[in-house]
């Protein structure tokens, strides 16, 4: 056993799990996903591998910067809550201690190799880890801080059900917890309206041009909400579709 970083993904046999823009069904003998590179991965699962809403979570693997040679691997724990029906970080220590120190015992044949080494699909996996790397570069703490919330044990929650309030369906005569099957959680995306793209005090001709010509309204979302910071509008834009893709 090397000292490459590993998730578990702790769910129930046949269900549908992923990682990034990998996908499969688990087996009996499954429990995670080893050798995973630095950086921010997506992992998610359904309590089945038919069209049902996915669970997901953003965490980070900080790679050798971290840790010295010698020591252990870093370890992520994700489990399905069948009472809650959700993905769940594992926070019990006792848990996972217990969970370290076997992964010697499910290391060869438990774990799957985030890139598989097949000769026919090496260059295909190859891509597919650059792509995400790509898809990742601009996303942070503080990005997801402010999208998904405060994490817990670095799991940043969403499902394939979670929006923002304005994408809510509401059904009129019911209150917003009555009108959902399930609590989802809100999204606090990007507050882009369309319908207005330039300043307050903007009339006349330069109104017009505003609304043809929106780079405005782009620099006013940046400093408002993004406070001045570009990248983050570009890595809310690689949050979103990197979650999208995956759930």
């Amino acid at each position: 056993m090397d000292a490459s970083p590993c998730v578990l993904l702790l769910v129930p046999a046949g269900a549908l799990g992923g990682i990034d823009l990998l996908s499969f069904t688990t087996t009996d003998r499954f429990k995670g996903i080893k050798e995973l590179p630095p950086g921010w991965h997506f992992v998610f699962t359904s309590s089945t591998n038919s069209l049902s809403v996915r669970h997901g979570a953003w965490f980070r693997v900080r790679g050798s910067s971290r840790s010295s040679p010698s020591s252990p691997p870093e370890l992520f724990v994700k489990k399905w809550d069948p009472e809650r029906e959700e993905l769940v970080p594992e926070t019990d220590q006792a848990e996972l201690m217990r969970w370290r120190a076997n992964l010697g015992a499910i290391w060869r044949d438990g774990l799957t190799p985030y890139r598989q080494t097949a000769s026919k699909d090496a260059d295909d996996e190859g891509d597919k880890e650059e792509d995400w790397r790509r898809l990742t570069d601009a996303v942070d703490e503080r990005l997801l801080d402010r999208v998904l919330g405060a994490a817990t044990e670095d799991h940043w929650s969403l499902t394939s059900a979670s929006s923002a309030a304005r994408d809510m369906d509401v059904i009129p005569g019911l209150s917003k917890e009555q009108s959902q099957w399930q609590p989802e959680k809100e999204l606090a995306l990007l507050p882009v309206d369309l319908k207005r793209t330039w300043g307050v005090d903007v009339v006349g001709r330069e109104r017009t041009e505003a609304a043809k010509d929106r780079s405005w309204a782009l620099g006013d979302l940046v400093e408002r909400v993004c406070g001045g910071r570009e990248e983050e509008l570009l890595g809310a834009v690689e949050e979103v579709v990197g979650a999208a893709v995956d759930v």
